[in-house]
């Protein structure tokens, strides 16, 4: 994947540029949703080298660093991370249209908690590459939280200043 780690680099820095232009500017939840209004506040760290988002969560109970990337269509946690294998490749999905990095993946089920936020049994991709994330940032990273993710949410926000991920039903 040599030429695919500079790719990848400059993917994640459009990925964040279109983060910064999806978030609200206001900390107020409209008064329109009511008492069912939910808030989940979340940590967020940033990485060493680019200042992408990245986010302390638990995979099937096992500590987990995951980078948030507006930009991916499907959260992609690590084989290793699982401890599965990707048993053939006919099971495997590789990406046939986009721009970005593209590998061999299956549909695994799995819990994923990210703050108070949690996706029991989830329908996410496993794939045996999340390492080369990894060495291109110079930090363990164990999975990308994507838009799967993120699109069950109306309201995202990004408080730098107090490095907090907002999340609002």
């Amino acid at each position: 994947m040599g030429g695919g780690k500079l790719n990848l680099r400059r993917r994640y820095v459009v990925s964040i540029t279109l983060a910064l232009t999806l978030v609200s500017a206001s900390s107020q939840l409209p008064a329109a949703w009511g008492g069912d209004a939910r808030t989940v506040g979340i940590p967020i760290e940033l990485s060493r080298r680019f200042g992408l988002i990245l986010l302390k969560a638990e995979v099937n109970d096992h500590p987990a660093m995951l980078l948030m990337d507006t930009g991916s269509s499907h959260t992609i946690l690590s084989t290793k991370l699982l401890n599965t294998q990707l048993l053939t490749l006919e099971n495997a999905r590789n990406a046939s249209k986009g721009s970005g990095w593209v590998g061999n993946a299956i549909w695994i089920k799995a819990t994923v908690k990210v703050g108070d936020a949690v996706w029991r049994d989830h329908r996410f991709l496993a794939m045996d590459d999340v390492p080369d994330i990894s060495g291109s940032l110079g930090q363990n990273i164990d999975g990308i939280l994507g838009e799967d993710v993120l699109q069950e949410f109306s309201l995202i926000q990004i408080d730098f200043s107090q490095r907090r991920l907002v999340l609002s039903h």
